[in-house]
């Protein structure tokens, strides 16, 4: 004490406030830091997709997976040649490339008003109705995935031509390792066929389709298998697949003024067929496959859109749902329809049907590339992509980004 009453008047001061505070202080535990959060990871630099592209119609585009990548088709509307194009896509969306798969017909009035494409094991085929200012006609054609060189049209014969401006649904295309297989719209006739030359009233009418075979060659030479509906929904033909051994297209007809959606299951070894109907008063969206013998139908409907899984080659369906759902786990894009979940890991192509209404809109087209998710829809007559995405737990779209 004798020492502080020597000090000087600030300097005792000074030492007072240093005995107090450390006085104070006895036998407290020091202060927690506050934990500082680190900061995020800085979000991938994402390639630009393309601007929107020119149709022929709404109905003129597909896109789908080959060993390259996803390609998007489009049918150019006539002021640009009418010719049908094919835009290689890379792991983000962004145009790596640019094809063309069928010339434009030149001197003729001449575009593709609706088209449809799959590809397997290094091979795409094409199919396509158009229409030269006086009738339609569908077309196909077979191409390597590799080079994208285009072999011989084959012409498929006459169309009975849908409203203009219809959505698509009039022409579909599925691809195995073994076989690639289009239904293709015909001219309307008789329900019953008939032997040329027969006498007698034809009977009614029916909306008429056949399956054509693209590839292989042994198969292209036989005539297709004929079906006849007596009056079709607005969109006939809901999708074609091929998974397992068996394959499937979904059709919709009217039965007495209500729309039905059936899914007919065809088998070849050994012949089985089958068919199905789910739903009732909607309107068909499209088909998906998964694994070896299960296909998705989705439909929109009053509340909603709906979804039901086909099991057993087609035999029996799932109780109706409400639509799948798209979220992220693990910053993985995960699709959970009904009692499946889906994890999108890998490439996965032609699974528009399993995703919700406001990802996929009817009359879209989407894939998973491996990376992104990428989503092809048209409005009005022209074709843009839109790509989703895992950030920080939620789906975002990521095209603008």
């Amino acid at each position: 004490m004798l020492a502080l009453m020597l000090l000087p008047p600030l300097a005792r001061f000074l030492a007072c406030l240093l005995v107090l505070s450390s006085s104070l202080g006895c036998g407290d535990d020091p202060p927690e830091e506050p934990a500082i959060e680190p900061p995020p990871p800085p979000l991938r630099e994402r390639a630009s997709l393309m601007g929107p592209r020119s149709l022929a119609t709404p109905a003129s585009f597909d896109m789908f997976l080959t060993r390259r990548g996803a390609v998007l088709a489009i049918g150019a509307p006539l002021r640009d040649g009418g010719e049908i194009q094919g835009i290689l896509l890379g792991a983000d969306g962004e145009v790596t490339g640019e094809r063309v798969l069928v010339e434009g017909q030149t001197g003729l009035s001449s575009a593709a008003v609706e088209l449809a494409a799959d590809a397997a094991d290094g091979r795409m085929g094409l199919v396509w109705v158009r229409y030269d200012g006086t009738e339609h006609r569908a077309r196909g054609i077979l191409l390597d995935t590799e080079e994208f060189r285009p072999g011989e049209v084959r012409d498929l014969g006459e169309v009975t031509p849908r409203r203009q401006g219809a959505a698509r649904g009039g022409i579909e295309i599925a691809a195995s390792s073994a076989s690639i297989t289009a239904i293709v719209p015909a001219v309307d006739g008789p329900c019953q066929e008939r032997s040329e030359g027969a006498a007698g009233d034809p009977g009614p009418s029916c909306k008429r389709f056949r399956v054509r075979a693209l590839y292989p060659a042994e198969r292209a030479e036989r005539e297709g298998i004929g079906l006849a509906i007596p009056e079709t929904c607005e969109r006939p033909l809901s999708g074609f697949v091929h998974t397992g051994d068996t394959w499937f297209y979904g059709l919709c007809a009217q039965n007495d003024g209500r729309p039905e959606s059936t899914l007919y299951g065809i088998r070849f070894d050994p012949r089985y067929a089958s068919a199905d109907t789910a739903f009732e008063d909607c309107a068909p969206v499209g088909l998906a496959g998964f694994g070896n013998d299960r296909v998705f139908m989705s439909a929109d409907c009053e509340g909603g859109r709906k979804g039901a899984w086909f099991m057993d080659a087609g035999t029996r369906h799932s109780e109706i749902f409400d639509e799948p759902t798209l979220s992220c786990e693990r910053e993985t894009l995960t699709i959970v329809a009904g009692d499946v979940r889906i994890s999108l890991n890998e490439p996965l192509d032609r699974i528009g049907a399993l995703l919700p209404a406001a990802i996929a809109p009817p009359g879209s087209r989407a894939l998973f590339t491996g990376q992104v998710l990428l989503v092809a829809n048209a409005t009005g007559a022209s074709v843009s992509l839109a790509r989703h995405e895992c950030i920080d737990g939620r789906v975002l779209r990521t095209d603008a980004m």
